[in-house]
């Protein structure tokens, strides 16, 4: 009779406890869906923003359509919820254990350069042109724009560095989470300079035209985005190039970038002028050289790069003392940034697994989101903290200006990433990625 209690006792538990999951689950599904109505009312209001100061009525369709996107949002993340241990710090925070330190932390330098570039870009041609202030500021914007040149190297490193793909998985991946996203930000651009009229089904072809076409006057920073797209749809092909590549072909290729590098941009000083261009003197050689210096020969040339970066800043600040016309000598893909971007790239490489270990809390999440704040942040710097609020880089004297437009840019550029990325573009990535597994 006690087995007999025993067996019934062994069958009831099963049942017992998948009626307690179902529970759990219950419950966390009311949870998640009762936390969409305040999500709802925050992305009104963040739509509203543009609207401060002026009279503009409740939109209860507006409304709606909100609320229908958080609860698609929320029903989203508590399917995730229930198969993901520790998902919402991982939603916030990334990954609990970084694959690669050093990188997270060069993430969120970039991001930091790339806005306070924008910042002091924004404030010092308001000073007077001989003032020292003046001077610092620029010298120190141009040092900034190596930012560039680290999402670039960024990118190329991952992808060049990565596990090989069938083109068709490669190109469907990137599509999800990078086309898809900056296309997604345009749209937000266009929204808050033309309002929701500019979303209405009849304005899709012209915003996928507009977007194919470079973006519009909201966006001029999107350039860098461009350039990233094409870089991965060429990256496939780079890949397997890199990776039947001997040591010595590497090290030549390098070398051939960095020499036409120079004759492309100091050449014409001379008078001599190359009748057309290649790839190893663009931005996609900016790509490969992010690949390389992920390898051990680079850190073998380690002193070189850390000696020429060096030497390059000293550069940048110097003639920026002098004249303030010698950009197209030094920036963008020119050699002192690309010879700066490297030794900053080697750096926390090489110290990567003392110092560069593991972002702190307070940073991870700006490493997580760093290419959405970088679509972002101009929308952030300009329309909201500018425009609406009234604040840039002189207000309340140059230090704390900058430093406090440098901050607020950062802030609301992560905000509004953290909750776009996880409503709309979650909502895109499942229904085009749902579809596409069909």
């Amino acid at each position: 009779m006690d087995e007999m209690k025993d067996l019934d006792m062994n069958k009831a538990k099963p049942y017992g406890k998948a009626i307690n999951k179902k529970s759990q689950n219950a419950h966390l599904t009311a949870l998640w869906l009762l936390a969409s109505l305040p999500l709802a009312i925050l992305i009104y209001l963040m739509m509203e923003i543009r609207y401060l100061g002026m009279e503009h009525p409740f939109q209860p369709q507006n409304f709606a359509a909100v609320l229908g996107l958080s609860v698609l949002s929320c029903l989203i993340h508590c399917a995730k919820n229930k198969h993901t241990p520790g998902y919402i710090r991982q939603l916030i925070l990334g990954p609990s254990i970084s694959r690669i330190g050093y990188m997270d932390w060069l993430r969120v330098l970039a991001v930091a350069l790339v806005i306070l570039v924008h910042v002091l870009e924004g404030a010092y041609p308001a000073l007077p042109p001989d003032s020292l202030s003046r001077h610092i500021m620029a010298g120190t914007a141009g040092l900034g724009l190596s930012c560039n040149l680290l999402f670039l190297m960024l990118s190329g490193a991952l992808l060049l560095g990565g596990k090989e793909e069938p083109l068709s998985r490669f190109y469907s991946r990137r599509f999800l989470r990078v086309a898809l996203p900056c296309f997604a930000y345009y749209v937000l651009y266009t929204f808050y300079s033309n309002g929701i009229s500019a979303l209405v089904p009849g304005n899709w072809i012209h915003l996928i035209r507009g977007f194919l076409s470079g973006g519009n006057g909201d966006t001029p920073h999107f350039w860098l985005v461009y350039v990233i797209l094409l870089c991965y749809l060429a990256s496939p092909f780079f890949q397997v190039m890199v990776k039947h590549m001997t040591t010595a072909m590497l090290e030549g290729l390098i070398l051939v970038i960095f020499l036409l590098h120079g004759l492309y941009t100091y050449g014409p000083l001379a008078g001599f002028i190359l009748p057309d261009t290649t790839f190893l003197a663009s931005w996609e050689s900016i790509f490969l050289l992010g690949y390389y210096c992920t390898t051990d020969q680079a850190m073998k040339r380690y002193p070189l790069f850390l000696t020429a970066g060096g030497l390059s800043a000293l550069l940048i600040l110097w003639t920026n003392f002098i004249s303030e016309g010698f950009g197209p000598f030094l920036y963008n893909n020119a050699l002192p940034q690309m010879f700066l971007a490297c030794a900053l790239f080697l750096f926390f490489r090489k110290h990567g697994k003392q110092s560069f270990v593991r972002l702190p809390a307070i940073l991870a999440p700006i490493s997580k989101y760093s290419f959405s704040i970088l679509l972002i942040h101009w929308l952030s710097l300009h329309r909201i903290i500018g425009n609406v609020f009234g604040i840039n880089g002189l207000s309340f004297g140059i230090g704390g200006g900058i430093l406090l437009t440098f901050l607020l840019t950062l802030a609301i550029s992560l905000f509004i990433a953290l909750i776009y990325d996880n409503t709309v573009i979650l909502c895109l990535n499942s229904i085009l990625g749902h579809r596409s597994r069909k």
